[in-house]
């Protein structure tokens, strides 16, 4: 898990987070690839957690959602993203940094923009 974060999924939480972090310079720990792949996690946890309640979803769907959901987080624990081992790669390549940043930034839309009951 990210050092000095905040203490569950909840998203409000991770806003503050973010923006304390932010307005204060800083060198990250872990970095922001790290930091990223940590609240996309936590997005998809709680997207997860409220289709469990949801009757609208059929199983496959959700079964669908769960397994992406392993998915990234296997690609996080074979990169060691959490331990900012991927971060100190992609620091070797500004092309694959940006890539990697821009797959995230996609990801977090997309979970953002599916989320059960948003807005």
């Amino acid at each position: 898990m990210i050092k000095n974060g905040p203490n569950d999924c909840d998203p409000l939480s991770y806003i503050r987070h973010w923006q304390e972090n932010t307005s204060q310079p800083h060198t990250r720990e872990l970095g922001i690839t790290a930091e990223f792949f940590h609240s996309c996690l936590c997005l998809f946890k709680l997207i997860i957690s409220q289709l469990n309640t949801d009757s609208a979803f059929s199983c496959q769907q959700l079964e669908s959602i769960q397994r992406s959901f392993g998915l990234f987080q296997l690609w996080g624990d074979g990169y060691q993203v959490s331990e900012g081992q991927l971060e100190s790669v992609l620091n070797r390549s500004h092309t694959l940094y940006r890539s990697t940043l821009g797959l995230l930034c996609s990801i977090a839309e997309v979970l953002v923009s599916s989320r059960p009951g948003k807005g």
